[in-house]
């Protein structure tokens, strides 16, 4: 699922069975993708799976990676109910260059 508003907020989801990752605008080039999962995944391998998401929402610019943050967390995730979250990774891009 994927929703977009155009004034200016960009919020989607995207949802494959296990893993999602979420895409929130933050200023105008820059954006913070969070990873979500049953399982620990390394840090080049979220990345990796991210990097379409970025280009996705940089537009013709290109993305480069800012912090990034992980976390284990066994509580109940309110995002999906009766589920559990155990491994959120969220990073941050910025968009840059010419479109």
């Amino acid at each position: 699922m994927k929703s977009l508003c155009l004034l200016g907020l960009l919020v989607s989801t995207v949802a494959v069975a296990g893993p999602a990752i979420d895409v929130q605008q933050v200023s105008p080039h820059g954006f913070l993708l969070t990873y979500r999962s049953d399982t620990p995944v390394s840090v080049e391998a979220v990345q990796q799976r991210l990097f379409r998401p970025a280009v996705e929402v940089c537009a013709g610019r290109e993305p480069v990676y800012g912090r990034y943050q992980q976390r284990n967390s066994f509580s109940v995730s309110s995002r999906r109910p009766g589920s559990r979250e155990s491994y959120v990774f969220t990073q941050q891009i910025r968009c840059v260059g010419m479109r």
